[in-house]
């Protein structure tokens, strides 16, 4: 059995069940859903991004359930699959977007592995580097960062 995904682009998808069920909205959805044709409409993931999504799912399609108490984040770190490196290896957009997207359709261990991949990207950099990274504007003054610097000095 499949079933149809409509995104926020109007791109429609049609994945086998098994597959589109690791996420919790889709499983959800299913379960509400039993007898009928109606497709679910993802208002907050783009064609591109599901795609990504779908190739991570069909990738994952017969790992053992994802279960809160079983997970161990230390181990999760330290043993990312290959594959699941060179997936989340994306540029910063795409990155943020799986993110996004793996929050909204509740794909728990694929919002682990861009969290790792959020992760990879800031370390090593320093503050002004993440803030041109993510676009974020710097909100202290020189007057203020001077005034952090004296309260806080740098840990060692």
């Amino acid at each position: 059995m499949a079933i149809k995904l409509i995104t926020s682009d109007n791109q429609e998808f049609v994945v086998d069940d098994k597959i589109a069920a690791q996420s919790e909205l889709v499983e959800t959805f299913l379960a509400e859903h039993k007898e009928g044709d109606d497709p679910l409409h993802l208002t907050n993931v783009d064609g591109e991004t599901l795609k990504k999504i779908i190739e991570y799912c069909e990738h994952h399609k017969d790992d053992k359930p994802y279960a809160d108490e079983y997970y161990d984040a230390c181990e999760f770190a330290a043993a990312t699959d290959p594959w699941d490196e060179e997936f989340i290896n994306v540029e910063h957009n795409m990155l943020f977007n799986i993110l996004i997207s793996a929050n909204y359709m509740i794909i728990k261990p694929l919002l682990n592995l861009g969290c790792k991949g959020v992760a990879n990207v800031i370390k090593g950099k320093s503050s002004d580097e993440i803030r041109k990274i993510f676009g974020i504007e710097e909100d202290f003054t020189e007057e203020d960062k001077e005034q952090i610097r004296k309260e806080q000095p740098p840990l060692e």
